[in-house]
């Protein structure tokens, strides 16, 4: 299957547009610049999503390899300097472009995760939105990248 036609599509190009973060529920800690490029790999098969943005003024820099299997279930495999550390953060989900993996195992209250969507407004607007969920299931929003093709 892969990744869906329409989806590959949609996104593959050069965007630009606006980063928010949030480090609080509902207070937005920064905004800033963004660029992206989403670009298709092994014939087509997976994309990568490599983004641009700043904390503070120093650059910051993410990736993400998303792919599809036969059964519908959407994969992304995940880094940024300034969320991930070290650690590449693997997520699964679907049907539509939603994806969630965990992070901070070493918390008493059980693993935090963190839920990824991808939503394709018009052929020249995509919002990437990512969330952060409590071992208590809380979630509240984490970051979004609102972007324009150019």
């Amino acid at each position: 299957m892969g990744l869906p036609e329409d989806l590959r599509e949609a996104l593959v190009g050069d965007w630009t547009g606006e980063y928010t973060l949030w480090l609080q529920p509902d207070v937005v800690a920064q905004e800033c610049p963004v660029t992206a490029t989403f670009a298709p790999l092994l014939d087509e098969r997976f994309l990568v999503h490599t983004y641009e943005w700043s904390y503070d003024g120093a650059p910051q820099h993410g990736h993400a390899i998303i792919g599809c299997v036969d059964d519908g279930t959407f994969q992304m495999a995940w880094t940024d300097t300034w969320h991930n550390g070290d650690a590449i953060m693997f997520c699964t989900g679907g049907p539509q472009p939603s994806v969630t993996g965990t992070y901070a195992e070493s918390d008493p209250a059980g693993p935090w995760r963190w839920r990824t969507e991808i939503a394709v407004v018009d052929a020249t607007h995509v919002i990437v939105t990512a969330y952060n969920i409590t071992p208590q299931g809380d979630e509240m929003k984490a970051t979004e990248a609102r972007y324009a093709k150019r």
